[in-house]
């Protein structure tokens, strides 16, 4: 139990980390390199979500998101977030190739939430129906949260977080 525990928690703190980034490479943010000296221009990002069962996945996130893969092989496939940000599926089963046997596999965490992806999108109360129709469960319908943001929450068929927000305008 304690070894789940703390293959759990360091994926939380590997997510964070990757959203953390995200958070920084929204436009053409910049960084201090580990060294602390200069600055490394980061330009585009992509999130990755490890899936049991890649065509479920795409299918899923091509309505949900109303958009073609950008790129579609085995072992990996791209949705276009943003202009600067991409999503990628891939196949749990062979992260080991590059992982190692240094981390847990993807597929010991699935059921536990282990990142979430939040939108910004026109219309949350939408997005969250199609969510539920395209598989996926809802876990809160769209109200206002307490920072302000008008949001709804689901997930996808691997358990993956999804949250459909909108700012109000000011």
């Amino acid at each position: 139990m304690k070894q789940e525990l703390a293959n759990f928690f360091r994926q939380v703190l590997y997510i964070t980390f990757v959203m953390v980034l995200l958070v920084g490479c929204a436009g053409r943010a910049k960084r201090l390199d580990d060294k602390g000296k200069g600055e490394i221009a980061m330009n585009k990002a992509m999130v990755i979500l490890y899936v049991a069962d890649q065509a479920r996945s795409r299918a899923f996130y091509r309505a949900v998101l109303g958009e073609d893969s950008l790129l579609d092989v085995p072992g990996m496939t791209e949705f276009p977030l943003s202009g600067t940000t991409t999503l990628g599926l891939m196949p749990e089963k062979g992260t080991s190739t590059f992982l190692g046997d240094a981390l847990p596999t993807p597929s010991s965490g699935n059921g536990i939430p282990r990142c979430e992806l939040y939108l910004f999108v026109d219309d949350p109360e939408k997005q969250y129906r199609t969510l539920i129709e395209a598989g996926g469960t809802g876990i809160s319908e769209p109200m206002k949260r307490p920072w302000g943001d008008f949001v709804a929450y689901g997930t996808d068929p691997d358990g993956h977080i999804l949250a459909f927000a909108k700012t109000p305008a000011e």
